[in-house]
């Protein structure tokens, strides 16, 4: 409980000074906090909002899927650099392993380009 409210108060504060490695940083160990603490639900969205961060796109999963990342490999690392790319295949990666219905977030269409997403970063 604390840990969470510590997790929100960090992406809170790195929004207000536009820091987004941080904010995604925060996002995706707040969905793994979450996920442990048995609230899938929480965590899958709190990676999806890691995505979503690194993408620019709302509900990347749902909406866009990797269609919304650059096309080439070179061009993904230059536009969210190596640990950009890292967070975002981690947190896309946990979507679609974690994301399913018992979590009530995502159908397997949308786990299946979690994946893609993860691959593609």
């Amino acid at each position: 409980e604390n840990v969470s409210r510590d997790y929100s108060k960090a992406i809170t504060l790195a929004k207000q000074v536009g820091d987004k490695a941080t904010i995604m940083q925060s996002l995706l160990e707040l969905g793994d906090v979450k996920a442990r603490e048995g609230d899938l639900h929480g965590a899958a969205a709190e990676w999806g909002a890691c995505l979503d961060e690194l993408s620019g796109c709302y509900h990347t999963v749902e909406t866009a899927g990797a269609s919304c990342l650059p096309p080439d490999p070179e061009s993904r690392l230059r536009k969210f650099g190596l640990w950009g790319c890292m967070r975002g295949a981690a947190a896309a990666a946990r979507l679609s392993v974690y994301g399913g219905p018992h979590a009530g977030k995502l159908n397997m269409g949308h786990r299946l380009e979690a994946a893609r997403c993860a691959a593609a970063l």
